[in-house]
C-alpha cells in the first residue's frame, strides 16, 4: 500500500502534466482535423508556438504542417514552412512542386525544382520528375523538360512508370513527338551524373 502512496504524490503527478511544447504539438496536429470549422486557425496557432519554441528544424513537424497546410489550399503558408527550415526534406519540397504544378503556378513549380536539384540534401525522385514534367509541358519549356529528363536518368528514375508517361506526354505538347522513345541519355548510366 505505501507503494501505491508514494507514486501519487503531487510532484509526481504534476511533473507527468507539465509537457515539453515537442510533446504536445503532434497531438494538437493530430486533433486539428477533427473539426474543420476550427481547423485552419488551429493549425496557424500550433505553427506560430513551433516558431515561438523555435522547432522549425522539426523535420517531422515540418513535413505534418507543410502537408496540412497544402490540404487547405495555403501553399504560401506551406513554402513559408519549407523556406524556414534550415533543413527543408524532400517530401515538403516534393508536396510543394506538386501543388504548385496542379494549381496552375507552373513557373513556381520550376523554380522550386531548380532549388531542389541545386540545394545540398535534396533529392528529387520518383515523385519530383513527374510534377516538374507537368509543368515544362505546360509551359512548352521543352529545353527544361529535356534537363529534367536527364535528371530522371540520373537520379535512376528513369523507367518508373510515372515518369515515362509524363516524360512522353512533355514531349508531345512540346512537338517533339517524333523523338526516339525515351532513349537513355549518353553518360546517364552512373546512379547520379
Amino acid at each position: 500500500m505505501k507503494h501505491l502512496l508514494r507514486h501519487r504524490t503531487p510532484s509526481r503527478i504534476r511533473s507527468r502534466t507539465t509537457s515539453h511544447p515537442t510533446d504536445e504539438i503532434p497531438l494538437l496536429l493530430s486533433s486539428i482535423l477533427q473539426d474543420p470549422a476550427i481547423a485552419l486557425p488551429a493549425l496557424r496557432k500550433v505553427h506560430a508556438k513551433l516558431l515561438r519554441h523555435g522547432l522549425q528544424a522539426h523535420a517531422a513537424l515540418s513535413k505534418k504542417i507543410s502537408s496540412l497546410y497544402i490540404s487547405f489550399d495555403e501553399i504560401d503558408a506551406a513554402r513559408r514552412v519549407f523556406d524556414s527550415s534550415p533543413n527543408p526534406s524532400s517530401f515538403i519540397c516534393n508536396i510543394l512542386i506538386r501543388a504548385y504544378s496542379k494549381t496552375g503556378n507552373h513557373g513556381d513549380s520550376l523554380r522550386l525544382y531548380s532549388t531542389m536539384v541545386t540545394r545540398k540534401g535534396l533529392l528529387p525522385d520518383k515523385y519530383t520528375f513527374p510534377f516538374a514534367l507537368n509543368s515544362c509541358a505546360a509551359l512548352c519549356e521543352l529545353r527544361i523538360g529535356k534537363l529534367v529528363h536527364q535528371h530522371s536518368v540520373c537520379f535512376g528514375c528513369g523507367s518508373d512508370l510515372f515518369v515515362n508517361a509524363a516524360l512522353v506526354d512533355m514531349y508531345a505538347k512540346c512537338g517533339e513527338a517524333q523523338m526516339k522513345r525515351l532513349q537513355k541519355i549518353p553518360g546517364a548510366e552512373q546512379d547520379r551524373c
